[in-house]
């Protein structure tokens, strides 16, 4: 596969859609990888922080980061506490 191969399939996947995020970020946190192609939709949910004055709000963060993948109906409550109680108030 070439390199406008790769990226025409990594483009493909919609990093915004909070259930390619739980998929992607279950997978992580099960000690699975998605590859290549969870690498957007990781970076979509590390991107989510809050802050107050500059300084890294964990707590915030992570309910920030769970309503996110809340968003994704298909998601059970088991699989979002997994994500986020790994990974919730991870910064990066």
């Amino acid at each position: 596969m070439n390199d406008y191969q790769k990226e025409q399939q990594e483009q493909s996947i919609d990093s915004g859609d909070p259930c390619v995020v739980v998929m992607c970020m279950f997978g992580k946190a099960t000690g699975n990888s998605g590859g290549e192609q969870c690498s957007s939709p990781e970076k979509t949910f590390f991107n989510i922080i809050k802050k107050k004055k500059g300084s890294f709000l964990p707590n915030h963060t992570s309910d920030a980061r769970k309503a996110f993948i809340s968003k994704c109906d298909t998601a059970t409550p088991d699989v979002l506490n997994k994500i986020v109680g790994v990974f919730g108030k991870v910064k990066l």
